[in-house]
């Protein structure tokens, strides 16, 4: 029996099943993408695209183990195809296996010494690990070879940050931003380098985006409160914390900043609750 695909003609081979979950997934519609994944590898169990496509739509449902097996067997089947190399890198990155992410994308680099992809990936991963000058090479790479990556210039430019380098992560967080000005992240990376500078107003400005951008961001509304303290806004610094805190309740930074604001608002029993907190969560930073 054949089920009535959505998009296009009533399926009768392995291939029709594939393109129809390629076409699904591209609309975002990955649990019906995966069900005719599912029906292309029964049909043709060797068929390679199929268990690599139906890895990506399972890792953009955030199940990684699944996504990992499937790539596993397309590398079984293909161990040529760069793609699958490079998606288990990527699911393995987002489960913080990192040197085993490096270790998929040395392949795929291998492979493919020309997919930006696998150069950006592996920076990411090797960002992950602090292995900074190795990162900035990699996401030098991945622009070279593709300079309207937005994804690119944003990692090299949060690298740059987590250096020191903040003049130089801010361009790299402007060309982020005119290549998508809908990425959250960039408006961020470039708020907390700007606020690094004691550029407050502009980092604020950078926050504001990105929140509206990504209200669940916590890291948006931490950067915004901890600029407004540092201006003296200290009523808009606990308002933002307090939504930081709502989102990431782990977060002791976000605790010790609105103690601070607390306290210079002389909200002291308040102030010395949320030092206390920030305490428990991390003890040695926040008594440093």
């Amino acid at each position: 029996m054949t089920r009535q695909n959505e998009i296009g003609p009533e399926p009768e081979d392995a291939k029709t099943w594939l393109n129809g979950g390629i076409a699904k997934r591209d609309l975002g519609q990955h649990k019906e993408a995966i069900a005719d994944f599912d029906e292309a590898i029964r049909l043709d169990p060797e068929n390679t695209d199929a268990w690599l496509n139906r890895s990506i739509s399972k890792r953009n449902l955030g199940q990684h183990e699944e996504a990992i097996a499937d790539c596993d067997e397309a590398i079984r089947l293909d161990p040529e195809n760069t793609d699958a190399w490079l998606n288990r890198s990527i699911v393995k990155r987002l489960v913080g296996q990192r040197k085993e992410a490096i270790a998929d994308c040395d392949e795929a680099v291998r492979l493919d010494p020309e997919s930006a992809g696998a150069w950006l990936n592996r920076g990411i991963a090797r960002r992950g690990l602090g292995q900074h000058k190795e990162a900035i090479a990699d996401c030098d790479e991945a622009i070279r070879l593709d300079p309207e990556s937005a994804g690119a210039w944003l990692n090299r430019s949060i690298v740059k940050r987590l250096i020191g380098q903040r003049k130089e992560a801010i361009t790299d967080c402007d060309e982020a931003v005119r290549l998508d000005p809908g990425s959250a992240g960039a408006w961020l990376n470039r708020g907390i380098a700007r606020r690094g500078l004691g550029q407050h107003k502009e980092a604020i400005t950078d926050c504001d985006e990105a929140v509206r951008l990504d209200p669940e961001s916590a890291g948006a509304w931490l950067n915004r409160g901890i600029a407004k303290g540092q201006l003296g806004q200290h009523k808009g610094a606990v308002a933002d914390l307090d939504e930081a805190i709502r989102l990431d309740p782990e977060n002791a930074s976000a605790w010790l900043r609105r103690s601070f604001s607390k306290g210079q608002l002389g909200q002291h029993k308040e102030a010395i609750a949320d030092f206390d907190e920030a305490a428990r969560l991390d003890p040695e930073n926040a008594r440093a």
